[in-house]
């Protein structure tokens, strides 16, 4: 099962891209997490349960059985969540492209 959460966002004058994709994408999380699981997250203790694994991919320290991955892209954030470990790809070229994937075992 792979489960995804989509947003869109505006860029307003004085804010960063990298934030305001980071918060989306934190924010995505925690709906999720909410949602799926039944985990409500504030966003202060979410960010000291976020690690990262030996090649950078993050995971949630205690929650083995909970696999996610955000990405994002000019005006959208996305956030993919599975049973097994998956990577989240978010492409926009000619378009939107969303793909989501389960991760190979040697890239963890």
């Amino acid at each position: 099962m792979i489960r995804v959460y989509i947003t869109g966002y505006t860029l307003h004058a004085g804010e960063k891209k990298y934030q305001i994709e980071h918060q989306k994408g934190l924010s995505l999380l925690r709906h999720g997490l909410k949602e799926i699981y039944n985990l409500a997250i504030n966003e202060n203790d979410l960010l000291h349960i976020i690690a990262y694994g030996e090649h950078g991919k993050p995971f949630l320290h205690g929650f083995d059985g909970i696999h996610f991955n955000i990405s994002h892209c000019d005006g959208l954030a996305a956030c993919a969540f599975s049973d097994k470990p998956l990577s989240l790809f978010y492409r926009q070229r000619t378009g939107i492209q969303l793909t989501a994937k389960y991760y190979p075992d040697f890239l963890l």
